[in-house]
């Protein structure tokens, strides 16, 4: 009888168990710099981004249009990374645009950016100038 892997185990072409060590986030995502702000937490980032993103969750962050990822943080375990966020939700909103300004003052869409954080070296000044242009058009265009 053929048993199946464990959750955290992902079957490589050759059948090999490649073990992966899950991780849990923290995320803030935005409607625009400084506008509607939304906390959440997952165990994939790159899926729940796709989700905001595609208007897939009825509530807060869709009413909002709340979809550009400003911060996040990993866990090693969801109940981790949920304390996190029922932490920062109760937060006051200057207490979270500080958070999200430390680690990323230009609002940045941190799902576009190839890495995070970007590197300060000059061959990424270009990206990031692309970037924040590309973002502040999105703002300006979703704006009535």
């Amino acid at each position: 009888m053929k048993q199946e892997p464990p959750p955290s185990a992902d079957l490589t072409q050759s059948g090999l168990r490649h073990y992966v060590h899950p991780m849990f986030y923290t995320y803030i995502i935005c409607n625009g710099r400084n506008g509607a702000l939304y906390t959440g937490h997952t165990d994939d980032i790159g899926l729940r981004m796709e989700q905001h993103r595609a208007g897939r969750f009825a509530g807060f962050s869709k009413t909002y249009g709340c979809k550009y990822l400003v911060w996040f943080e990993t866990h090693e375990t969801r109940d981790a990374a949920f304390k996190r966020e029922r932490q920062i939700k109760k937060w006051n909103r200057g207490w979270k645009l500080r958070l999200i300004e430390a680690e990323n003052p230009h609002w940045i869409d941190i799902n576009m950016c190839p890495q995070w954080p970007l590197p300060k070296e000059p061959i990424f000044a270009e990206f990031r100038a692309q970037i924040i242009a590309q973002y502040a058009a999105e703002v300006r265009a979703a704006q009535p």
